[in-house]
Order: structure tokens, then C-alpha cells, then sequence
């Protein structure tokens, strides 16, 4: 079963503090470093500059909304 890809890729203007997608971000070495690439989190450093980590999340937002509400909570 082929998922859409959806870019979220941080651009100027970007307000949002975290995010998870599955965006490849060519020419950023960090994020195709990670475990889970391209699948990653990613979150705003004190700076305004994106911090990217491994994510559990693959795509199954059906079995991974646990993990969006603990993200979401701990943020608020």
C-alpha cells in the first residue's frame, strides 16, 4: 500500500513548534541519520532552528494518535 508523503518542511514564516512527517529534507545529513528516517520529529530549538529526532511514528495515525496526544499535553 503506497502513503502519500506530506511535506512539512520547515520555511520561512513557519510558525508551528513541532511537527512529525515523513518528508526526506534532501541535504540535510541529520535527518538521514536518524533510525526512522525519513520518518522524524522535529521541534523548535530556543534559537527558532529546527531540532530533527527519531520518531515512532510510521504513518499509521490510527495506532499512533497515543503518541500525538502525550506530545500535545506535555507541550500545554
Amino acid at each position: 500500500m503506497n502513503r502519500p508523503s506530506f511535506s512539512t518542511s520547515p520555511y520561512p514564516g513557519d510558525k508551528r513548534l513541532f511537527g512529525w512527517d515523513d518528508y526526506p529534507h534532501k541535504g540535510i545529513a541529520k535527518i538521514q541519520q536518524l533510525e526512522s528516517y525519513p520518518h522524524h520529529f522535529q521541534r523548535r530549538a530556543a534559537d527558532g532552528s529546527w531540532i530533527f529526532e527519531v520518531s515512532p511514528m510510521q504513518g499509521h495515525i490510527e495506532h499512533e494518535i497515543d503518541v500525538v496526544i502525550t506530545v500535545v499535553k506535555a507541550y500545554l
